[in-house]
């Protein structure tokens, strides 16, 4: 197990903030950011779940 890790994101109320700042961190371009974004809003969308915990 990992014990060196380091969280990168503050805990917010909408969990895809925290993905997108992530995703910031870690230096993704911001059109593969938009991707990702898109693509677990979509798939959430279908599975009919809320992106909260």
């Amino acid at each position: 197990m990992n014990t060196s890790y380091r969280r990168t994101t503050v805990n917010s109320r909408d969990p895809l903030i925290n993905l997108r700042r992530e995703l910031r961190i870690r230096g993704f371009s911001n059109k593969t950011i938009k991707s990702y974004l898109l693509y677990n809003t979509n798939f959430l969308r279908f599975v009919k779940k809320s992106p909260e915990f």
